[in-house]
């Protein structure tokens, strides 16, 4: 593959915009980092029920487009240096997955069956139907300044001025448990109950694929190396794919 490719990609990354993955809600005081694969489109569409809305059509709450206007009147998407310097007041939380499950998932939904894989995939050297092992390869020789945002790293995506931003972290493998958390603490500062998250882009409830498809121990090498960084922070101590907890139905 021809190196022209990932250094178009990298050079992307400094563009406006690709480092604003904060959604921040005024009314609810609350900032949500947010972390494609991981209850993403849930967490967005229910939290599109507490902004004002433009006139007319509009892209739905998981595109970043929503938040910068194009949908929403009030809430925006921002950068963490802008979490830290303006909206400190605010509750600040994210949802993050086990690193071999989200990866799993991402290859699931956008390389072995796509209807057509994204052209930023493509672009990196990813093709429709791919081996997994061969998907995961090529992942972990594509650094988090170059990566599409399906698998850049987490810590990647939550962190500014060398810290994680969010105060409050959840994890998609205890979801139901740690949503609560975020609603208490919610409905605690501002007497809103945000409710249950909805289902939204339920493709794979199984997950006994994750064993299976990292029962060659090459390849949780390389995803330990690759997301080092994901298991220092969110799963320090997990040293190979685990049973999947109770994360369900908000899949996205």
């Amino acid at each position: 593959m021809s190196f022209a490719p990932v250094l178009a990609s990298w050079l992307t990354s400094f563009l406006p915009g690709r480092e604003a993955h904060f959604v921040v809600v005024p009314r609810l005081r609350l900032v949500y980092a947010r972390v494609p694969k991981v209850a993403n489109t849930a967490v967005r569409s229910l939290l599109a029920d507490h902004v004002d809305r433009t006139a007319g059509p509009a892209p739905p709450p998981n595109k970043d487009s929503f938040w910068r206007g194009d949908g929403a009147v009030d809430g925006r998407i921002v950068s963490g240096a802008e979490v830290l310097g303006r909206y400190g007041d605010h509750l600040c939380f994210t949802i993050v997955r086990d690193p071999f499950d989200r990866l799993v998932s991402c290859w699931s939904d956008m390389i072995a069956r796509p209807a057509a894989i994204l052209p930023n995939l493509d672009r990196l050297g990813f093709r429709r139907g791919m081996e997994f092992g061969d998907f995961v390869e090529r992942v972990a020789r594509i650094p988090d300044r170059a990566a599409d945002l399906h698998f850049r790293s987490q810590a990647s995506i939550v962190s500014a001025r060398g810290r994680v931003v969010p105060s409050l972290v959840g994890r998609m493998e205890t979801i139901g448990t740690d949503w609560e958390r975020v609603r208490a603490a919610v409905l605690e500062r501002t007497g809103t109950d945000l409710g249950s998250l909805p289902q939204k882009n339920v493709r794979r409830r199984d997950r006994s694929d994750v064993q299976r498809l990292f029962a060659d121990g090459r390849l949780v090498d390389r995803v330990r190396v690759r997301y080092a960084d994901d298991f220092r922070l969110f799963y320090p101590g997990r040293e190979a794919p685990e049973p999947a907890g109770e994360a369900g139905p908000t899949v996205a």
